[in-house]
């Protein structure tokens, strides 16, 4: 297998057979993948309803539209809840 050295490591170089079947390799279209995070941001939203601001209200709340996030600060980390 043909190798190169750059800046003292050896890297392994892909055949050309090796580099084609890569190249022509089933690759998710920019369509899907917004698809996919569409979905998966609409799954990590919660309901006000699933939470009681009274008992446990955030720090500080970030309005967008009919959404927004709760931040709580815990010292030096700072949680973040997406809500609608």
């Amino acid at each position: 297998m043909p190798t190169m050295e750059v800046k003292g490591a050896e890297i392994r170089l892909p055949l050309i057979d090796e580099a084609e079947q890569i190249a022509a390799e089933y690759r998710k279209s920019d369509e899907e993948m917004a698809r996919e995070y569409a979905l998966m941001m609409e799954a990590i939203y919660l309901d006000t309803s699933e939470l009681d601001p009274q008992l446990c209200a955030p720090d500080r709340r970030l309005y967008r539209g009919d959404r927004e996030a709760w931040v709580y600060e815990h010292g030096n980390i700072a949680e973040l809840v997406f809500v609608r």
